[in-house]
């Protein structure tokens, strides 16, 4: 997890809260968040998202897509993407306006490279496939 810059401005730092097993993980931007705050909470980094073997859908979708250029902001974006995953599949399906529910997830991560166009492809193709028949279970 990046310390980046260190005023939850640009959400490269991004981590999942999640407050019980049967709750979707809250996006929390670590270096501006009072551990007080999270205390009693389950804490998922970038480091412990991905499966043991492979990549998330996401992750594998961002790379398909050319997401990212520098890198930078790719933990963040990677973190709120697949929270927002989560929470689409705990709902069963897709949001009315799906754009504006990834610009809700994802519309305040800053990136440097602009790759915002290709992060929302990704993110849109992702969601679009976890509802057809054969959807993977991390999204």
């Amino acid at each position: 997890t990046k310390f980046c810059c260190g005023i939850g401005i640009c959400r490269a730092c991004t981590v999942a809260s999640i407050r019980s097993p049967n709750e979707t993980a809250t996006p929390v931007v670590s270096c501006s968040t009072a551990l007080a705050t999270v205390d009693g909470t389950e804490i998922m980094t970038i480091e412990g998202i991905t499966p043991s073997k492979g990549l998330l859908r996401i992750q594998e979708a961002f790379l398909q897509e050319f997401s990212f250029q520098c890198g930078y902001c790719a933990p963040g974006f990677v973190m709120a993407s697949q929270i927002f995953l989560d929470g689409l599949r705990q709902l069963g399906g897709l949001p009315n306006d799906l754009d504006a529910a990834i610009e809700q997830a994802v519309g305040s991560h800053i990136c440097r490279c602009t790759g915002y166009v290709r992060y929302y492809d990704a993110i849109r193709k992702t969601a679009e496939a976890m509802f057809v028949a054969g959807g993977s279970k991390d999204g």
